[in-house]
């Protein structure tokens, strides 16, 4: 799954689009766990935007 997401993400840089990541989908115990812009919402352990998406 990692591999595939780097993947995604050079692909997107090199068409110099910027992926939109919709909130919930990864698990995370930290906000460190979390793409950049979004929080680690710990009782549901998943990452979310802070201003709700």
């Amino acid at each position: 799954m990692t591999r595939a997401l780097v993947v995604l993400g050079i692909l997107f840089a090199s068409l110099g689009c910027t992926p939109s990541i919709p909130d919930g989908v990864f698990e995370c115990a930290t906000d460190e766990d979390c793409p950049p812009d979004l929080r680690c919402e710990v009782p549901l352990a998943r990452c979310y935007a802070p201003d709700g998406g």
